[in-house]
């Protein structure tokens, strides 16, 4: 299997970037960092706007603090509260028109597209 994909990468004035590849069938984005020690990511937030009539697997949860909850099945994702936080992965569906996303993380430090290390 080739590892093909289109990358962009937006370099900050503090020595880290941001850098996205866009694959056949995903996308991926991943912090650079060229500090010389390690560092710690005290929060991080991604948001992902669709639009109706995207339904739903998701596990919702109103704590951050959860892990590993049962998943629950959605018709419409505006049946999901703006105070609840979706746990990743999650899956959302477009049925009309045959599309599926999911939402995942990996570890960080393991997975071939999201290592942490210095460029």
């Amino acid at each position: 299997m080739t590892d093909a994909y289109k990358q962009l990468c937006i370099d900050f004035t503090r020595n880290f970037s941001l850098l996205f590849r866009v694959y056949n069938e995903g996308i991926a984005y991943r912090w650079v960092t060229a500090m010389p020690d390690s560092i710690t990511v005290n929060a991080e937030e991604a948001n992902v706007a669709l639009k109706e009539p995207y339904s739903a697997l998701l596990s919702v949860t109103p704590k951050l603090t959860s892990w590993e909850l049962p998943y629950t099945a959605y018709d419409n994702i505006a049946e999901v509260a703006d105070s609840d936080n979706i746990i990743t992965p999650a899956m959302f569906i477009h049925r009309a028109r045959a599309l599926k996303l999911v939402v995942a993380r990996s570890s960080g430090r393991r997975y071939k597209h999201c290592e942490a290390r210095s460029r």
